[in-house]
Formats: C-alpha cells, structure tokens, sequence
C-alpha cells in the first residue's frame, strides 16, 4: 500500500503504531433493538486461543470476528501459550527493569550505573556503558497507558493493547542534551535529544556483546552475529532530524577494539548540526532490535532527495512541501504475517490503522497553521519493491484511491484507519 497526499500544503506528517484489522464472517447475525433500530456492534471477548506473536482477535456481538495484525509484538510465547506482552519498568536493585517479554531489558537508575542498558535475548546479553563523562542523572520513567478492558467497546475505541511500550530518559546529561530509551515490542530506541547547535557530543560506550560477533554493515548498520555468522540481534542504521522535518542519514556508528573489548561511538555531521537551517530541537535516533522480528516491511520515499533510502527510520513522513526543496514525500507499508482466518471464515473488510504523531513525542508534526487541513490517499502497489527503496527506485502504484482520511493539528496522536 501506498499513502499519498493529494492537496498541495506544506504539512508534514509522522506516522506511525501501523494495525491492519480484517473484519470476518461465517454467518453474521443481526443484532436488533426491541424498538427495532440495529444495535452497535460491540466486542463480547478476545479469543485467545488465536493468538499469535502480532495478532489479536475478538469476537463481535453481531457474530463476526475481528483479526487485529500489528507492526510489533504484542505476545511472546512462554510454555506453549501467547501471553501479553510487558514491558512496563520496575525499579530492581537501582536500575529498571521490564516485565514479562522474551527479551529483557535493564535501564541504569542513573547515568553513574556502570552498566547503562543491558539487553539479553536468548542466551546472549549486549551491555552498554558510558565512557564519558556526563552529569549523575536520576532515570524518569513513563508509562504507555496499560491494557484496556474491550468488553463492549467497538473498535473505534480501540485503546492500548497491552503494556507493550515504556519510556526511561536522562534529562540534561550534557548541556542541552536528553537521553531517552523508548522500549516498543522487542526493540529498545534510543532518542537523542539536542536543545541548540552546540548541545551535541559524540557518544561513546563499551560494548559488552556477551558472545555475538558485531559487524558493521555497508549501510551504517550493525549486525551481532553469532558463531555461526546468524545475526541474532540489529543496531539499525541511525539518522536525526529537526523540528522542521529535515533528515539527515550523516550519523554513523564508529566500531572499535581495544585490549579485547569493543568501543562504540556515536558520531553526527557538524557542518548539519550547525547548518543556519536548522530547527532546534534536533533528534539523534539509534535502534537496537531482535534481527527480522518486524512484522511490516515500510519507508518513505522523498521527491527532493531521490536518491536517498530512509528505511531506517522509525516514522515516515508524509505530504507535500511547497516551500521547501523536499517537496512530495510518501510513505510505503507492506505487512509481513496477515492474521490467522479461521476455517470456515471470509474476509468482509480489512482497513489500515495508523496513528498520526504528536508533537509531544519530541519531533514535529503539524508544520504549517495556515492550512487548516490536509488529505492522505492510501493506493495499492503494484510492483515488487525493497525496504530501501528510493524516490528513484520506488514501486508502481494504481491510480485508483482507496480510501481518503483527513488530518488537522487537532487529530494529532490520534488514529485514522484506511478502508
């Protein structure tokens, strides 16, 4: 699928908590009123026995099922069941820790914590810790709204899942810089923030990869590999931006080895950084994630800069920028996993959820007052493509619109679903 804008503006967008819901039907009942009007279609209970690791389903008063396919986990398996996943963060012996998930993660309670993030999956840990000096800063933790009982509720009501995300952040580590760790599914995000130019100073940890290999990729990834040369874990290539909406792809990860450990270091373009184009704050954005555990394949592709892959990104933006060289900006989603049809079962209806970003996440948004609105167009794709696909390289779409949502500085954080 392929969203496009259709009116001219100078909106930017960020997208992103991608849901792909089927409506299904075996025999669908009528629900009527005793004063005969049609009752709500409402969901009576999750059917747990068809969980899967991105996939919920419910049953409806009306007889039909809904199968819900997300872009992240939201179970983990644990002696033959699917339970919810939980990553909500409890402080244990001075640090925090999630809940329940297969992978584990340990967040220091403050920037002096000699070891500042842990991350254990399977039989392997990769610990991080800081190797300059920053100011003694106690963690901040905030929690993702927790699970919300959806007995009776319908799916435009559709609130949180699960306790699937928790953020932990260091305020003013350095002057005018944040550090943020975003915990979402199995990946651990960490956000950079920077107050003003002089804010940024490259970042550099020992690298403890508890028996895995690091290789530092052609495309400024990192691969953690085993023995056996498997990638088990991924450091996805990072990138920053203004409050503008301005990328920049110059961050790169710079891997040494010293007396048998490894050093890490974090490194962003200066000349970028202090550029007079620049929009403070700016958003330094590494990601560390299980390998091919993401159930979407999505970028954006970018009218001005044709030849640039932004597949590492974990939001895309979307729209028309008349102003600036940037100009039409899409976004491109594929689902990996579709959900589970049970036997027996059509599908009536899938439609596309997706949520539009807040300025509250520490980016922009809605970039333009003046406009009072724009519309967003989903198409189908037509040819095969690549996750780092370009301006240049991007697929065919039809020009038949599927459907058309309307976004405004008020629908921020809100979610709008593509039929």
């Amino acid at each position: 699928m392929e969203i496009k804008k259709r009116a001219q503006t100078k909106n930017r967008l960020l997208s992103l908590c991608l849901i792909l819901v089927l409506l299904l039907g075996m025999f669908p009942i009528s629900v009527t009123a005793l004063d005969g009007a049609p009752q709500e279609r409402v969901i009576l209970y999750e059917n747990i026995a068809l969980r899967g690791e991105y996939e919920k389903h419910y049953l409806m008063s009306d007889g039909t099922s809904v199968a819900l396919a997300f872009d992240h986990p939201v179970h983990y398996l644990l002696e033959g069941r699917w339970l919810d996943l939980d990553n909500r963060l409890i402080l244990h012996n001075g640090g925090y820790e999630n809940g329940q998930a297969e992978n584990q993660v340990r967040l220091g309670g403050n920037t002096q914590a000699p070891v500042l993030l842990s991350y254990t999956y399977e039989a392997y840990t990769l610990s991080f810790s800081l190797l300059i000096t920053v100011r003694c800063v106690a963690a901040r933790t905030q929690m993702a709204d927790g699970p919300v009982d959806m007995q009776g509720k319908n799916l435009d009501d559709m609130g949180s899942f699960g306790y699937t995300q928790s953020v932990l952040y260091y305020p003013n580590i350095l002057p005018g810089m944040d550090l943020e760790y975003v915990l979402s599914g199995n990946e651990v995000k960490e956000n950079i923030y920077l107050a003003h130019a002089d804010a940024w100073q490259p970042l550099s940890f020992a690298l403890d990869c508890g028996g895995l290999i690091p290789i530092l990729e052609e495309d400024r990834s990192i691969a953690l590999c085993d023995t056996a040369g498997n990638a088990v874990l991924h450091m996805i290539a990072p990138y920053m931006f203004d409050a503008a909406g301005d990328i920049s792809t110059q961050v790169r990860y710079l891997l040494s080895r010293e007396d048998g450990a490894y050093i890490l270091t974090l490194d962003a373009d200066e000349e970028w950084l202090q550029s007079a184009d620049r929009t403070y704050p700016v958003v330094v954005d590494p990601t560390l994630t299980v390998s091919g555990t993401a159930n979407v394949t999505d970028t954006m592709v970018r009218e001005g800069k044709p030849d640039q892959a932004y597949n590492s990104m974990k939001y895309a933006v979307v729209g028309y920028e008349s102003t600036s060289s940037n100009r039409r900006n899409r976004m491109l989603i594929q689902m990996k996993t579709l959900p589970t049809i049970p036997t027996g079962n059509s599908v009536m209806s899938a439609s596309l959820t997706v949520r539009q970003l807040s300025a509250a996440n520490g980016s922009y948004s809605w970039s333009n007052s003046s406009v009072a609105s724009m519309d967003l167009s989903a198409r189908r794709i037509t040819s095969s493509w690549v996750a780092a696909a370009t301006w240049n390289t991007q697929p065919t779409f039809n020009d038949t619109i599927l459907d058309t949502q309307t976004f405004t500085a008020a629908t921020e954080y809100q979610t709008a679903s593509f039929n």
